[in-house]
């Protein structure tokens, strides 16, 4: 819920990288249903809780997507909604010209079914599509 209603990039990452951390302890409450004389009604609220969060990380990604292409001039191709599930990671790299050692600025948004390499737009203020 947290990463929906954040919009400060680095707030984003760094709620990324808690989500992250969080799942080895997801694991051991798992493992430790298993051996719990509750495990039945312990295994149906964790089950709720997965529910729960999958829809509101779903929204957010979604969300993400649907800001990330409108962003981006010239877009082309289906919507990224159509062909993602999930947002894994974004960063600045350097692309290497096919012929020359010239090095250009890009951007890259890393989807499950996608990548997204985008350089600046002078002009305007958003990227342009590559």
């Amino acid at each position: 819920m947290l990463l929906a209603v954040t919009e400060d990039d680095d707030g984003r990452e760094s709620l990324e990288q808690v989500k992250g951390l969080l799942y080895p302890l997801r694991d051991q409450l798992e493992r430790t249903i298993q051996n719990s004389p509750c495990e039945k009604n312990l295994n149906r609220k964790l089950r709720e809780i997965n529910t729960r969060h999958g829809r509101m990380s779903r929204q957010a990604t979604l969300k993400k997507m649907a800001e990330l292409q409108t962003s981006i001039d010239a877009w082309e191709g289906k919507d990224i909604a159509q062909c993602c599930n999930e947002f894994v990671l974004e960063g600045d790299l350097m692309k290497l010209g096919p012929t020359s050692k010239r090095q250009t600025d890009r951007h890259v948004f890393l989807f499950d079914g996608l990548i997204v390499l985008c350089k600046s737009n002078n002009r305007r203020s958003s990227v342009t599509g590559q």
